[in-house]
């Protein structure tokens, strides 16, 4: 599977501070057996802090492997913008507010009702495949406004430079100097894909180059 994958391809080879092999391998395993288990919460719950999240567990991988080795973490890289893309033209709640509506690639398999199913305080994700989320800046989701699917000012856009300059920018931050381009050019493949007039799902993207 992709994590599995992950780990042996990316996240193994970029060890740094004499860590033990054998120890991390034992660390992800029991990681591993933690995800099969049954959880409180949701992986919607798990994309808060997205992008923090990318800057402190991704990027330093990336760095000690010279660059990024597959298109796996790309992947994920891409994964997350298309989880902050708003739905539609740009919308917050209210004048100021940090938080959007985004589109999941399908309707939920479960039907919450009007009310929706609240994934964390103020979130909630609705049966139609409509979530909330919040962005403390708004950055990433204002720089993607318009990118996904047929909506009329996608059309206008560079969803690929736009994509790449958002990586650059808000994702590496002046990290991964010397690879950076590369980095942002392959999250941009990915991501144009996701959020394309075909909107085709993530795990597609991942499995049929």
């Amino acid at each position: 599977g992709y994590l599995r994958a992950l780990f042996e391809r990316e996240i193994l080879r970029g060890l740094v501070g004499g860590v033990a092999e054998g120890d991390v391998r034992a660390s992800f395993e029991e990681w591993m057996r933690r995800l099969k288990a049954p959880m409180e919460h949701s992986t919607f719950f798990i994309c808060q802090n997205a992008v923090a999240k990318i800057k402190e567990r991704l990027l330093p991988t990336i760095e000690a492997n010279g660059g990024c080795q597959t298109p796996l973490l790309p992947f994920a890289i891409a994964a997350i913008l298309r989880f902050l893309t708003p739905r539609d033209s740009l919308t917050p709640l209210s004048e100021g507010s940090d938080t959007f509506t985004g589109l999941a690639d399908k309707p939920a398999a479960l039907d919450f009702g009007d009310t929706g199913h609240e994934y964390a305080s103020g979130l909630r994700f609705y049966g139609d495949g409509t979530y909330l989320f919040r962005s403390p800046e708004g950055t990433v989701p204002r720089a993607l406004e318009g990118l996904l699917g047929d909506s009329a000012r996608q059309s206008e856009l560079d969803a690929g430079s736009i994509a790449e300059k958002v990586v650059k920018d808000h994702i590496l931050d002046g990290r991964c100097e010397g690879f950076a381009d590369q980095i942002a050019k392959d999250t941009s493949k990915l991501y144009c894909r996701m959020v394309g007039p075909k909107r085709e799902r993530a795990m597609d993207v991942l499995t049929s180059p």
